[in-house]
């Protein structure tokens, strides 16, 4: 769990969080990049390239990366090598299909002429580089080896996320450069998982299909609830899209590409390492201490940055991006608040297949995939693009609920226990009053935006040192210190 991630129990840990701060690192850098370069359109192209592949992946995943880290006994390597197999056999049958269909979608959109290569190529790299990521990357998180996820994944995402500012900068290769940056980045990251896990492809018996079947329909369980959150996830593409065009998707692209930066790194650490932390535990007591640790880490740590990056992010998109960012900037506080519920959503989503079963998770997430769907479709009739911002902002603490009563274990005692974790913090307190000095002083007294940035900053490094939690690893870590 993130509160004992400075432990030594848990110092494997570090290796995780340390591997995911240098490549959202490298991710901000490339971002800004992207956002000089880019135009609004663009951004919503890639938008819509990135939903075509993970709608690809999760449709040929089929629940197995889950299954396979929560299952009760371990696999042999013919099994794991019959997965693999299984998968690959999908992924070139999906990509085959993409390739095919071409010809028929440009009757029906000719439109699409300019984009469906673009879109088709990049789906395809990442259909077919799944099986080879997927597998070996759950047998290693089962056996919790992070250290060696930690940096192939650094090296990978690097190479695929900021790869194409390089191909962008260098000229002549447009959007195509994200396809480039894909196959390079996972491309990559399968050779390095081969060398760290080996698994090889074997020709499938009867009996090892037939031994696999309950783990298939374990994963399809999972799965059901994986779909809602993937519909939810790309509504700005579903919706917005088809009735705002891709300039309002690239807003929403932009806007969520800036809370990714400023809080997916703890985020995407504590989803890795509670779903086999979870399945260990001994008892639902438990579970839920570690729920509640989790929420409390993910907000020590991005709650300051949220509220911060609020309080600069105009004068630097004036100032560096000329302002054609300024759509987004009005659709960021919605945007972050999603992300302070999703700091709950994230080991709580994680609890309930644990706890109650993949049904009653798949059920809940489709209850909140439906509910705010509806609830953003009449928000974008009423209130124009900004009206899915509204929903999200709103629908998050309905989704936590909806994940809560599943567990019947007074729900809304359980929600009262989260809502405390997350907005009682003296961090979020101090970077609230930081920020709100930060925005009043310098960017309303027209300070230059590096100067309101440096006083951000030292607003969230003083706010981080108002938790009792990091003073006492400082304590424990820095010689000298009398914090």
């Amino acid at each position: 769990m993130l509160g004992e991630v400075f432990d030594e129990r848990q110092s494997r840990y570090l290796h995780l969080f340390t591997g995911y701060g240098i490549s959202f690192g490298f991710i901000a850098l490339s971002y800004v990049v992207y956002s000089r370069i880019l135009s609004p359109e663009e951004f919503g192209l890639y938008s819509v390239a990135l939903a075509i592949g993970a709608f690809g992946t999760f449709l040929l995943d089929g629940g197995l990366r889950t299954t396979i880290i929560i299952h009760e006994t371990d696999f042999s390597r013919s099994e794991t090598g019959t997965l693999l197999s299984g998968l690959a056999a999908g992924s070139l049958a999906l990509s085959a299909a993409l390739v095919l269909l071409e010809n028929p979608m440009l009757l029906l959109f000719p439109p699409a002429r300019a984009d469906y290569r673009f879109l088709c190529g990049f789906a395809v790299v990442y259909l077919v580089s799944y099986p080879f990521v997927a597998v070996p990357t759950a047998l290693l998180e089962r056996q919790l080896r992070y250290r060696r996820i930690a940096w192939i994944e650094t090296v990978g995402v690097v190479t695929e996320r900021a790869s194409p500012a390089l191909f962008l900068t260098a000229g002549g290769f447009g959007m195509e450069s994200f396809v480039i940056g894909a196959a390079l980045g996972r491309g990559g990251r399968a050779v390095l998982l081969f060398l760290a896990h080996p698994v090889r492809p074997v020709w499938p018996s009867w009996n090892l299909v037939r031994g696999l079947f309950p783990v298939v329909r374990k994963g399809l369980g999972i799965q059901a609830g994986g779909a809602a959150a993937l519909v939810r996830d790309n509504l700005h593409v579903l919706l917005v899209v088809p009735f705002f065009g891709k300039a309002w998707a690239g807003y929403y692209t932009w806007g969520y590409q800036l809370s990714y930066v400023l809080s997916q790194a703890f985020v995407q650490v504590s989803s890795r390492i509670s779903l086999p932390l979870l399945a260990q535990a001994a008892s639902f007591e438990e579970r839920w201490r570690i729920c509640l640790d989790q929420a409390r880490w993910m907000m020590i740590f991005t709650g300051p940055l949220l509220v911060a990056g609020l309080a600069v992010i105009s004068p630097i998109d004036l100032h560096l991006f000329g302002g054609k960012w300024a759509p987004a900037i009005g659709l960021l506080p919605f945007l972050f608040l999603r992300m302070v519920g999703g700091a709950a959503i994230t080991p709580v989503g994680n609890l309930l297949p644990v706890q109650s079963g993949s049904k009653a998770f798949a059920r809940a997430a489709l209850q909140w995939t439906a509910l705010e769907a509806g609830a953003a479709a009449v928000l974008l009739a009423v209130a124009g693009p900004a009206g899915l911002a509204y929903s999200g902002a709103a629908g998050v603490w309905i989704g936590i609920f909806l994940f809560l009563r599943p567990l019947h274990r007074d729900p809304w005692a359980r929600l009262a226990d989260i809502l405390r974790e997350l907005w009682t913090r003296p961090s979020l307190t101090l970077a609230a009053a930081g920020s709100a000095a930060v925005h009043f002083v310098f960017v309303k007294g027209s300070y230059r935006w590096s100067a309101s940035l440096a006083a951000a900053t030292l607003a969230v490094a003083a706010s981080y040192c108002m938790e009792p939690e990091i003073r006492q690893f400082l304590r424990r870590r820095t010689p000298g210190w009398r914090a």
